[in-house]
């Protein structure tokens, strides 16, 4: 048994809290991964305007409807290269970080970002100052965490600095804190070369950092023009029965959060986590 969830832009068709708890309900989802700018685009919600009684609305909202916010996402490009956006997008993730109590949630998640802003690969962000401007960011938004007893997410992608086990074993070290999490996607952590090797791989990603795991993304994929491509739950390549299996013997009742699966469809991905 798991806690599940979904993303809330994953529930296509809603523009404000109760539309979007309504249809969780009918789903019988009871968590949701909310990106206030995607799932209320109207609803304007950066560094300046998320504040207390934003939080308190929305939360309250869902809790109508039996759903909870399990994690705030709040995807940003911490190694922006203009130091200005950079800092932009640092000020808003520590906004949220602030105002995460209000939202009842005490995780809020992001990748670490890339140096190329249109987020396309390049081999700059595996050099040793990136990996360097990454951790200091993290280092930045983990002390915000750490005064609002809020849990700083972060989740490895092999675009990013923060791309496989070796490196996010290396910040957990730099970076001692509670208040510092992972999130693990099996998807994000393998290229097309490396899709044989990623049940051991996720395997070594528990082994290694269980105890800071706080949810698995649960997206499945195809392999398309050499690229591993996000796809509908059931229809690809995912090993996940046995991810499943081996992230309930480190994380028993631990978040499952779908992505890339949308209304109906999610029906697939609720019956494995019961």
């Amino acid at each position: 048994m798991f806690n599940f969830g979904v993303r809330g832009h994953d529930i296509t068709g809603v523009s404000d809290p109760d539309q979007l708890g309504l249809r969780l309900e009918r789903l019988g989802i009871k968590n949701v991964q909310l990106a206030l700018n995607k799932s209320f685009p109207d609803l304007l919600s950066g560094e300046h305007e998320i504040n207390p009684g934003m939080g308190n609305y929305i939360s309250r909202t869902l809790l109508k409807y039996s759903v909870r916010i399990a994690i705030l996402g709040c995807y940003i490009n911490m190694i922006h290269p203009k130091l200005a956006k950079r800092e932009e997008a640092l000020r808003r993730f520590e906004a949220y970080v602030r105002n995460a109590k209000y939202f009842d949630c005490s995780i809020v998640a992001s990748e670490t970002g890339s140096c190329d802003t249109n987020f396309n690969y390049t081999e700059k962000n595996f050099s040793e100052e990136k990996f360097l401007e990454s951790e200091e960011s993290i280092r930045r938004l983990v002390k915000v965490g750490e005064k609002e007893n809020v849990v700083v997410a972060i989740e490895p992608n092999v675009m990013n600095p923060i791309h496989d086990v070796e490196t996010a074993i290396r910040v957990f070290n730099d970076i001692s804190s509670p208040n510092l999490g992972i999130i693990v996607d099996p998807m994000s952590l393998v290229t097309a070369d490396l899709v044989p090797q990623q049940l051991q791989i996720v395997t070594d990603m528990f082994k290694s950092l269980g105890d800071h795991v706080v949810a698995l993304h649960l997206k499945d994929f195809i392999i398309e023009n050499g690229n591993v491509v996000p796809t509908t739950f059931g229809k690809g390549l995912l090993p996940a029965e046995d991810i499943l299996k081996i992230y309930a013997s480190y994380r028993p009742m631990g978040y499952v959060i779908s992505e890339e699966t949308r209304d109906s469809n999610l029906m697939k991905p609720i019956c494995m986590c019961q």
